[in-house]
């Protein structure tokens, strides 16, 4: 039965008796060779050898042996190329080469490093009827959305053949000047404030969605190629069936919200949403309409009640993240500023005091604290009951008491809390 045979330079080494060389320089070597096609070199002349059958132009483009030769030449011998072995092979289909064009002398490292001797790249695969192909560039990889994916040897291929056209096109003078990438950003910039999302950019001027988002987030991104550019600019402002809308509506409820107690993931699971999108919509610049529109819907729903997280509305209170008292109907206004009132004075939520002097725990600011102790003041009770409701010391109840007595204009009651 006929075998694989891996050729070798190591010393007493003869090749079997009844064994074909398939490897190049031989007759039988690929057209398709891997230092032009990278690792899917085998692909192309597996799918040239199928389609070849059906197009007279693709033999005429590349000459090879036909089929019947192949079958008549090949049949019944072992076939020998530089492929370390095992390598897996198909049933009921002839076995044929695609290799590495290289030179024909090779000189091996020396003898105390044998691991270390460089290899050929040629494969034996298995050839077999497959999806047509038209020869040209390699096939872009629908798997995977970025450029390359180490580990995909469709990728690999695509990447490997672009760098080698591109160094080739550079030392020939035609690769062609590089674009500015802030005229394109400006470009996408003006499409996404029309309505269009990355996505539809992607799809019109069919690019990488990875690299247009590169490309508008990442100030690294400098220069791009003139096809690129060309793509790009010519996208045209067109209605989507989700238009983007200004994020400074959405940013602004997200973190009013805070500000109360509500953190982004509570935010997130009572919008039915990854914990992780309220904190991206805060940092994007554009969000969805329909994204905008269920902020806002929960926003006048929790607005007015206070949230079950202390530690939240700390964090929002050293942010500076205004409360909703802060917003009037203009929130959605990129341009409208919150109402914290005077420089010299804080602002007082009233709904929060109320809920304070009912006993619910709330977050507060040093001024509510205040108003929640002359509100003590006012219904007769002490310090001990001022510090049963804000869960503070007595000392701290007393001295509230005393700063609601002075702006009040009124004497300290007695019953300070020791």
């Amino acid at each position: 039965m006929p075998e694989r045979v891996q050729l070798r330079r190591s010393r007493g080494w003869r090749k079997p008796a009844d064994t074909i060389v398939v490897a190049h320089p031989s007759r039988w070597g690929s057209p398709f060779t891997v230092a032009e096609y990278g690792p899917v070199a085998v692909q192309w002349f597996r799918r040239f050898l199928a389609e070849r059958r059906h197009d007279p132009g693709l033999a005429a483009r590349w000459p090879y042996p036909s089929d019947e030769q192949i079958r008549t030449e090949l049949a019944g011998h072992n076939l020998a190329c530089w492929c370390p072995l095992p390598i897996r092979t198909r049933d009921e289909v002839a076995a044929i080469a695609a290799g590495h064009r290289g030179s024909r002398t090779h000189r091996p490292m020396p003898r105390r490093r044998p691991a270390a001797r460089r290899r050929r790249r040629c494969t034996l695969m298995a050839v077999y009827v497959d999806n047509a192909c038209v020869p040209g560039r390699p096939p872009r990889c629908g798997e995977h959305t970025t450029k390359y994916r180490a580990g995909c040897a469709c990728c690999r291929g695509w990447a490997n053949w672009y760098n080698r056209r591109r160094r080739r096109r550079v030392r020939s003078g035609t690769w062609g000047e590089m674009v500015d990438a802030a005229r394109l950003r400006t470009h996408i910039r003006h499409l996404m404030d029309g309505g269009m999302r990355i996505l539809d950019i992607a799809a019109d001027a069919e690019l990488c969605y990875g690299f247009l988002t590169r490309l508008v987030y990442d100030r690294a991104t400098r220069r791009a190629t003139p096809a690129v550019a060309e793509a790009i600019l010519g996208v045209r402002l067109r209605p989507t069936d989700r238009p983007l809308v200004d994020a400074a509506g959405t940013r602004r409820r997200i973190q009013a919200l805070g500000r109360i107690g509500w953190a982004r993931a509570e935010v997130a699971t009572r919008l039915g949403v990854h914990p992780c999108a309220p904190g991206k919509w805060v940092a994007n610049r554009y969000v969805t309409r329909d994204t905008a529109a269920k902020v806002a819907a929960l926003y006048t729903h929790l607005s007015a009640i206070p949230g079950p997280s202390r530690l939240a509305a700390r964090r929002a209170q050293r942010a500076g993240w205004p409360p909703p008292i802060a917003w009037d109907d203009d929130i959605d206004d990129p341009h409208a500023r919150p109402n914290l009132g005077a420089p010299d004075t804080d602002l007082v939520d009233e709904v929060a005091v109320a809920l304070a002097l009912h006993g619910q725990p709330v977050a507060l600011s040093t001024a509510e604290r205040v108003a929640v102790a002359a509100g003590v003041l006012r219904r007769g009770d002490g310090p001990a009951a001022l510090a049963r409701l804000l869960g503070c010391s007595g000392h701290r109840a007393n001295q509230l008491l005393a700063q609601a007595t002075t702006q009040a204009g009124e004497p300290q009651r007695d019953g300070a809390v020791a």
